[in-house]
């Protein structure tokens, strides 16, 4: 099977779209944090809400990777496009759906819980771009990582180690390493995705031409 990325190749990438714009990346995750740390401090008394608010943080990230990912660039408009109340939903509904499939699978056995949350892992990427049932969703997920799941696994360890890396250097350390690992995420998530349809495009094209020549 080809290489459609490396991990290795994904982190530069990531690194290439941050460098030239450091301080407006770091910048624009700051403020999606702190006003995320202010209105969970505003509706700390109130779990329903300071829930909604953890979830519109989620999407609003997701939003932030999957627009450096694919035009080298985010502002605050794109989260506007982005979030309707059916995406929302969705969003919302896929990730509980993912995380009682990854605890189920804990409570099994381990692996199988780790497994679960490779395959799946892409789940919130298909959700918010697609705009996609959480069924199809994590449907999604689990076709385009056929084939690439150890490679993802190692890629979300190596995250982890960055991110403590990050946190060690403190405030802007933890600023960096997060926006370069959730861009690298996003980046892998476009190489397959495009990859994938791809393939089924060819796929189809293949089918086409052999239902013809039966024909002829």
């Amino acid at each position: 099977m080809e290489s459609v990325f490396t991990i290795k190749g994904v982190f530069k990438e990531a690194y290439a779209i941050i460098k030239p714009k450091f301080w407006t990346v770091i910048g624009q995750f700051a403020l999606i944090v702190i006003g995320y740390a202010i209105l969970s401090g505003v509706f700390r008394h109130i779990q329903l809400l300071r829930l909604i608010t953890m979830f519109i943080y989620i999407f609003v990230t997701i939003v932030f990777s999957l627009s450096y990912a694919e035009k080298g660039s985010f502002s605050f408009d794109d989260v506007t496009h982005a979030l309707t109340l059916k995406r929302f939903c969705y969003f919302f509904l896929a990730t509980i759906l993912y995380g009682l499939s990854v605890i189920g699978g804990a409570i099994l056995i381990i692996i199988p819980g780790i497994m679960f949350a490779v395959m799946m892992h892409f789940y919130k990427f298909s959700s918010v771009e697609k705009d996609i049932s959480p069924i199809k969703a994590i449907k999604e997920s689990i076709r385009i990582t056929k084939g690439y799941r150890w490679k993802i696994f190692w890629f979300s360890l190596l995250s982890g180690l960055i991110a403590i890396a990050g946190f060690l250097c403190l405030f802007i350390g933890i600023l960096f390493a997060l926006p370069l690992i959730m861009i690298a995420d996003a980046l892998i998530y476009k190489k397959l995705s495009h990859t994938v349809k791809h393939e089924k495009t060819e796929e189809v094209v293949e089918e086409v031409v052999v239902v013809e020549a039966v024909a002829i």
